[in-house]
């Protein structure tokens, strides 16, 4: 009798385990994956990143310090700077920098994996898209030429933050039904990310059609059924844009409280942006270079008709700044024509750099508006202009994009050695709460790995490999798995389909559309500005989109075999 009772019991347990079960296990695998990560260490890098690395790190000291961003200059507001933020947080909390990003990778899996359960209706299926989320290897990336996750930037947080955003999104929408107070959460949650997602980078706003869209998409779908408090529902989609702009003006009105400008940074300050926009105006290089939106030929014409551009040449014309900033190529231009202003002291104040540039671009635009030289469309941005010439070179880098990321490139584990003097890496450590690699292989300056991490490393190259022959299996079937369920949407055209079903399509639908977006825009970024060719770095907010397109479409096309097996039957 004891013997039957323990066998239903356990055969109850197996098919329907409870939620301590998947608790227990989830925090099981992040153990096990916090101590493969543990093998990584810190890359730091003061003397070659001023304008990252070190930019962002000391933002981050100076807020510890109760001193905002620092000092004014031409970098203090050069770029969006969240992450500082976060760094100092993580620094008056004492939590070691590698473990704080990977603990935000780990809520954002648990976020995504949470936000989909209601379509996947199975707590197993929840459990493996959370796995699956967890360990995606761009979580630990730091491919072999370029440091990634390990370095102390931005974009260690950035694809996490963007997981939780889209997270939100998918909850509210799937739960569109449920009442609004039980929605306040996820609502919550989506704007907080994104707001931090837009305060991380410049690009931050790429998320926001996949907001507009998922949302019309949820409110058609709350007006159209029967039910009651649709106006509440409707207006909890609200709480992510009003977060986003409330957090856009905290941020700024701590800028305008310190340096007297009342903006994210100069990046997205009007007057740089038109001084910059009306300098790729000017149409007089006789070749197009998809590299270069400001030519040598269009800076001599400025040095010789607009007075306060003329100080800059001998800066911007130095062999020094040729080198330093790649022969003043578009990507590095920007930062050129700071540095040059300010060392003609145009940044002493944020006013003063307010004013300069706002009266260069007057000046300019006036010249190109009289027909003084060949001129396109008056224009207010730090991107080169789109020009149809792009086209090929941006689709081809964008599809390969998609196709780097479904195979994991760059996804190498390994740590990076720090080369700086014993005392910077010190300090930088003890703020940072982590270890560096400092250690080489005997007469060589490859990076040393103790017996410990040569493992963990394997294991981790081992995880990466298998989700680059899983992946594209996946998305392959998932594309068959979203064909064949809207043939079974079609055929339930007097039937009306589930429409949670439909939701679900559409969701991941604009899942895919989402890493597409990031793909081709990054490859334009790439095209006009860098030429560096693909880096995972820009790229690893693709990832998580891939993996959770590719488990719910297959999920789809498991239910539509199912479905279409029943159909059979019951025939």
């Amino acid at each position: 009798m004891k013997i039957s009772i323990k066998k239903d019991y356990l055969l109850s347990f197996l098919k329907s385990p409870p939620k301590w079960f998947f608790i227990l296990l989830g925090l099981f695998f992040l153990l096990i994956k916090l101590v493969l990560i543990s093998s990584q260490q810190v890359f730091l890098s003061p003397e070659t990143a001023p304008l990252d690395d070190m930019l962002m790190y000391n933002a981050a000291v100076s807020i510890t310090e109760g001193n905002w961003l620092g000092e004014y200059n031409w970098l203090t507001l050069s770029k969006h700077q969240f992450f500082a933020l976060w760094l100092a947080i993580l620094h008056i909390l004492h939590v070691p920098y590698l473990l704080g990003g990977q603990v935000l990778w780990a809520v954002a899996s648990i976020a995504c994996a949470t936000a989909v359960a209601p379509a996947l209706k199975k707590p197993w299926l929840t459990f493996s898209l959370f796995l699956l989320l967890l360990y995606n290897p761009a979580s630990w990336a730091n491919g072999s030429s370029y440091a990634y996750i390990t370095r102390v930037y931005r974009d260690n947080i950035f694809p996490a933050l963007c997981m939780l955003c889209i997270a939100g999104v998918i909850a509210l929408a799937l739960r569109y039904n449920s009442a609004a107070k039980s929605n306040l959460g996820w609502a919550i949650l989506a704007g907080v990310s994104f707001t931090a997602c837009w305060l991380t980078r410049e690009d931050g706003w790429w998320l926001m059609p996949f907001l507009l869209v998922a949302f019309i998409i949820t409110t058609v779908f709350i007006l159209c059924e029967d039910g009651e408090s649709k106006l509440q529902r409707c207006a909890v989609l609200l709480i992510p844009f009003i977060l986003l702009y409330s957090g856009i003006a905290a941020w700024s009105a701590m800028n305008y409280f310190h340096y007297g400008r009342f903006i994210i940074s100069d990046f997205s300050g009007l007057e740089f942006a038109d001084a910059y926009g009306a300098m790729t105006r000017i149409q007089l290089a006789e070749e197009w270079d998809s590299n270069t939106c400001v030519p040598y030929e269009t800076r001599r014409f400025l040095y010789d008709n607009i007075p306060e551009f003329a100080v800059l040449e001998i800066h911007l014309e130095s062999a020094r700044f040729h080198e330093k900033y790649n022969a003043l190529a578009s990507g590095a231009f920007y930062w050129a024509l700071r540095e040059a202003a300010a060392n003609e002291g145009i940044y002493e104040t944020a006013q003063e750099a307010q004013a300069y540039f706002k009266n260069l671009a007057t000046d300019i635009n006036a010249l190109c508006d009289s027909g003084t030289v060949p001129a396109g469309a008056q224009r207010s941005s730090v991107s080169p202009p789109i020009d149809f010439r792009y086209v090929p070179d941006v689709l081809r880098e964008g599809f390969y994009s998609l196709w780097f990321c479904a195979t994991f490139q760059q996804c190498e584990p390994y740590s990076m050695r720090s080369v700086a003097p014993p005392e910077m890496l010190q300090e930088m450590e003890e703020f940072l709460h982590t270890k560096c690699l400092v250690s080489a292989i005997e007469y060589t300056d490859k990076p040393y790995y103790t017996p410990i991490q040569k493992v963990f490393f394997a294991i981790l190259q081992t995880i990466r490999y298998t989700y680059a022959i899983l992946l594209p299996l996946g998305i392959v079937l998932a594309l068959i798995g979203l064909f064949a369920t809207l043939l079974q949407f079609a055929k339930k055209r007097k039937a009306k389909s589930n429409p949670m079903d439909v939701l679900f399509w559409w969701l991941s639908i604009g899942l895919l559309l989402c890493a597409m977006l990031r793909a081709f825009m990054i490859a334009f970024v790439d095209i006009s500005s860098f030429n560096i060719g693909n880096y995972v770095m820009y790229l690893a907010t693709i990832h998580p989109l891939l993996i959770v397109f590719a488990f719910t479409g297959c999920v789809m096309l498991y239910n539509t075999v199912m479905a279409s097996r029943g159909s059979q039957n019951k025939n």
